[in-house]
C-alpha cells in the first residue's frame, strides 16, 4: 500500500509540473513570477500576458488533460467490453521483467526497422 501511495504522489507531481510546464513555455516568453501572479487572480501589469495565459495556454492544458483522461476510459471500457486477451500481462510477460519486448517490437513497426535488429529481442 505504500508503494501505491509513492507512485500516485510520483504522477501526480509529474501531471502538475508538466502542466505548469505547458503554462511556462510558448513562442511569448512569460516570466514564471507573472505566471504564478496571474493563476492566483492578481492581474499582471503587462496585460498581453494575462490573455495569453487565460486565453491560450490555460485551455490548451485543461483540454490536454480532458482529452488525455476520456482516452485513458475508453480504452479501460473497450478492453473491459471486449475482454482483450493481449491487454493481460501474463501474455505481454511483464511478470518477466521482459517489458521491453512489446514496446520494441511496436516500435519495430512504427518505424519501419529491419526485422534483424529487433529480432532477437523477440525470442528472449
Amino acid at each position: 500500500m505504500a508503494r501505491f501511495r509513492i507512485v500516485t504522489a510520483l504522477l501526480v507531481f509529474a501531471i502538475v509540473a508538466l502542466a505548469l510546464s505547458l503554462l511556462l513555455v510558448g513562442t511569448v516568453d512569460v516570466p514564471a513570477v507573472e505566471v504564478w501572479r496571474i493563476l492566483t487572480g492578481r492581474p499582471s501589469d503587462y496585460e498581453p500576458w494575462n490573455f495569453i495565459i487565460f486565453e491560450s495556454r490555460l485551455p490548451l492544458v485543461v483540454t490536454a488533460a480532458l482529452a488525455g483522461g476520456a482516452l485513458a476510459v475508453s480504452g479501460l471500457l473497450l478492453q473491459t467490453l471486449f475482454g482483450n486477451t493481449l491487454a493481460d500481462p501474463r501474455f505481454l510477460a511483464y511478470p518477466l521483467g521482459q517489458v521491453w519486448v512489446p514496446d520494441a517490437l511496436c516500435l519495430r513497426s512504427a518505424a519501419r526497422l529491419p526485422l534483424f535488429l529487433v529480432s532477437p529481442l523477440a525470442d528472449m
